[in-house]
């Protein structure tokens, strides 16, 4: 057991190492629609990574498959145009619930973008203490903005 442990341990550091530069912690925001109190629209959590191997992104899903995380898998196909790239893939965990589940496992073994990690698992836990259709405070926003590389204007809360 202790070599099954040790052995997570090390693939969990690698995961972090991947997504260190290759991983995107960010909150992306939808416009706001007339229903919404919210001037931003809604804001979702999103943790990402593009790739063009193949045995990388198995990797990655074999250890988020072993923490029993849930994740969705895209792939970007060349362009028709006969420029030669690559064919790329991108594994995302998105969702409140998936998130806040994800970033503790991976926390630890970041370094580079461990402050960003940080900052979205702060936004996700709080959002999740509220109602849904709560307004966004302006402690959410801050920690929203630690997460996004183009910061929102923050507004007085209602």
């Amino acid at each position: 057991m202790g070599n099954q442990v040790r052995s997570m341990e090390v693939r969990l550091g690698w995961l972090g190492g991947i997504y260190d530069g290759e991983g995107s912690f960010s909150v992306t925001s939808n416009p706001a629609s007339k229903k919404q109190r919210n001037p931003f629209g809604q804001l979702q959590p999103k943790v990402t990574i593009w790739n063009t191997d193949q045995d990388i992104i198995n990797e990655i899903m074999s250890i988020l498959d072993d923490q029993r995380l849930t994740y969705f898998v895209y792939t970007r196909k060349p362009p028709i145009n006969g420029l030669s790239r690559k064919v790329g893939f991108s594994v995302e965990v998105h969702g409140m619930k998936r998130i806040v589940k994800m970033l503790p496992i991976m926390i630890p073994y970041l370094v580079g973008k461990k402050a960003k990690a940080i900052a979205l698992y702060n936004f996700v836990s709080s959002r999740l203490s509220r109602p849904p259709q709560s307004p966004y405070s302006n402690e959410e926003i801050a920690f929203a903005n630690s997460a996004r590389d183009i910061p929102l204007h923050a507004c007085p809360e209602t």
